[in-house]
């Protein structure tokens, strides 16, 4: 009766632990670390019955919940555990499946090559199963690896064999996970129509994943963004975010917020865009804080790769001088013999202890090395909050005045207390003030767009003089105020090959702070100089001028955070003047200053023309 017992128990476990594995499988994306808990107890009640396989079954499931919780050294150490079992008795579908795995976590850490390796080993032994889930896994993961490492032609040709794969065996969430990235793909190779179409298909699927549903409105509003169509990109992306945020997807979120950004500043709408850059950034610190995490994960992976290379080198040398052992006592005739074979023996073993410790010592400095460097980036992390805080402080100093100012005009005009005539000097004066809060708008934003590194120089060949001409223009209001001449001389000079956009912040700059620090009754000259391969804008003022120090701030790019007040008491945050230095180098343009206190300034910003062709405008 006992033996009966034991057997009914045996087999109500083996049930338990088949729905534990299947439940761990089920809620792994909605809940994994609940996820963790079932596998866990699923390998637990696996050993108390010695139930090999089915252990091994259960670390393969508690190794894809290490993996998305980023604690890679345990997801690779379950997955080797459950191949080592399923290698032994020959399942081909379970050894593709651990292989799997741990061809995404060399993903996760960017070892594309790596990965691509260990993904095409792991189809060599599913090919013979292709209705099976983890063929078509395989080759997607292949194709993904291919297209983050920017090799098209070889991502489509896995992605669509993927695709083919998964649609002829039914796997329809694994379809719409590919479809995705063919459709991602197609707008990174600018095939966009296609994009479209895969996308379109996603979103208007009602069996679609919420996961998938979120990545395809994201491509949309992407698309609609290239094509121009702004308010239909905006809807997309504010949708997709929604989406991102109901499933605290973060980098979904971020991937929204980009679009979104980029959308506002492409329709001047400078304070949203300003605003979704201040979300963006707080996600992306958030991230960095994880990404750190998944770093030192992986360099805990490392360190015990080399602590276990250094076991079995040890269990080796364990069985060798066991196998010593075993030769002297069968040779005991040939004392001779067993001296010099004792002697080669130790020698061996010495060589290769000092072979093993050099790479012990290579590896405790690789990770020294990579430790250093994640603490220098926490340290830079730190840094770069501060300025961002101080620079935060500084821009509503600077913004509260005027537009209080403005407030209190506006409240006095509707009540009667001023005259017409007041009404009119005041709002020359207070036209001055709203250009430099434009101005400083304008910098906070191309600012913030730096910090997400999007900020790109697009070149081509502009008007420089009709630039200069549009900015003075618009400067002329501050210069009245201040009785300020500027004299532009047009003279013949060869066509700029630079980002518009940015060279015109880099002038409006410029002359900004040449108004700003010229007292009464001073003069701007502005003017221009052709070399072989640049055009160089000369711009002269009569301003208070700069220390030496200043000066070597402004070209090594140290000048942000260090602003000094005008003549007429004029504010700044430094901006601008770093700005300047950003936009000259990013479009391979050159900057030098002639200053001395006391006697005025002189800029000389050089850009470069097409080719160093002569190619002139008047």
């Amino acid at each position: 009766m006992l033996a009966i017992g034991q057997e009914i128990n045996a087999d109500s476990r083996e049930t338990t632990i088949d729905q534990l594995i299947q439940e761990s499988i089920d809620i792994l994306h909605i809940n994994t670390f609940e996820s963790l808990q079932k596998s866990e107890e699923a390998i637990r009640l696996s050993q108390e019955i010695s139930d090999d396989k089915r252990e091994a079954k259960a670390r393969l499931e508690n190794g894809h919940g290490h993996y998305v919780t980023a604690q890679y050294n345990r997801a690779l150490e379950q997955y080797y555990a459950s191949l080592s079992y399923f290698e032994q008795i020959n399942d081909s579908i379970f050894i593709s499946k651990a292989w799997n795995g741990v061809g995404l976590i060399k993903l996760a850490v960017e070892d594309f090559e790596a990965a691509i390796a260990v993904h095409q080993k792991g189809l060599k032994f599913i090919v013979s199963h292709q209705e099976n889930r983890s063929y078509s896994a395989h080759l997607f993961n292949t194709g993904l690896n291919y297209a983050f490492w920017k090799k098209y032609d070889s991502a489509f040709h896995y992605l669509n064999q993927a695709y083919s794969s998964a649609k002829r065996h039914q796997h329809n969430d694994l379809g719409f996970m590919i479809q995705n990235r063919l459709a991602e793909t197609y707008l990174e190779t600018n095939e966009n129509e296609k994009a479209f179409e895969l996308f379109s298909k996603i979103e208007n699927a009602s069996e679609a994943p919420k996961w998938e549903i979120c990545f395809a409105l994201a491509g949309l509003g992407k698309y609609y963004l290239k094509r121009g169509e702004y308010e239909l990109a905006e809807v997309k992306a504010q949708q997709s975010y929604l989406v991102a945020k109901e499933m605290g997807a973060k980098w979904d979120q971020m991937k929204a917020l980009e679009t979104m950004i980029t959308i506002n500043k492409a329709k001047n709408n400078y304070l949203a865009a300003l605003e979704k850059t201040e979300q963006y950034i707080a996600l992306k610190d958030s991230i960095y804080d994880e990404k750190k995490q998944k770093e030192i994960n992986f360099l805990k992976l490392q360190r015990s790769d080399a602590e276990k290379a250094a076991l079995a080198q040890k269990n080796e040398l364990t069985q060798t001088r066991a196998d010593k052992n075993r030769a002297i006592n069968l040779l005991l005739g040939g004392i001779l013999a067993v001296v010099i074979l004792s002697f080669a023996i130790f020698w061996y073993n010495q060589n290769q202890k000092l072979l093993l410790n050099k790479k012990l010592k290579l590896k405790n400095e690789q990770l020294e090395r990579r430790t250093y460097i994640i603490e220098q980036q926490k340290k830079e992390l730190k840094q770069s909050n501060e300025n961002k805080n101080l620079l935060f402080s500084l821009i509503g100093h600077d913004l509260k005045a005027p537009v209080g100012r403005l407030s209190k005009i506006l409240e006095f005009v509707n009540r009667g207390f001023i005259s017409e005539k007041e009404q009119q000097e005041m709002m020359q004066d207070l036209g001055g003030q709203v250009s430099a809060v434009s101005l400083l708008l304008n910098n906070m934003l191309h600012w913030a767009y730096q910090q997400m590194d999007k900020m790109e120089s697009r070149p081509e060949t502009f008007s420089l003089t009709k630039e200069v001409d549009e900015i003075i223009h618009l400067f002329s209001p501050e210069m009245k105020a201040k009785d300020i001449s500027c004299e532009h001389i047009h003279n013949t000079i060869h066509l700029p090959f630079a980002d518009v956009q940015q060279s015109h912040i880099i002038i409006q700059n410029i002359i900004h702070n040449a108004i700003k620090f010229s007292p009464k009754n001073a003069k701007i000259t502005i003017s221009y100089k052709n070399e072989k391969e640049f055009i160089t804008l000369i711009i002269s003022d009569e301003a208070l001028g700069m220390s030496s120090d200043q000066v070597k701030n402004i070209l090594e790019g140290k000048s942000a955070m260090q602003s000094t007040r005008g003549t007429a008491n004029e504010s700044g945050t430094g901006l601008g003047l770093q700005l300047i230095y950003d936009f000259i180098h990013a479009n391979h343009g050159k900057l030098s200053i002639d200053s001395m206190e006391g006697q005025g300034t002189t800029f000389y910003v050089s850009f470069p023309t097409k080719n160093g062709n002569a190619t002139k405008s008047n």
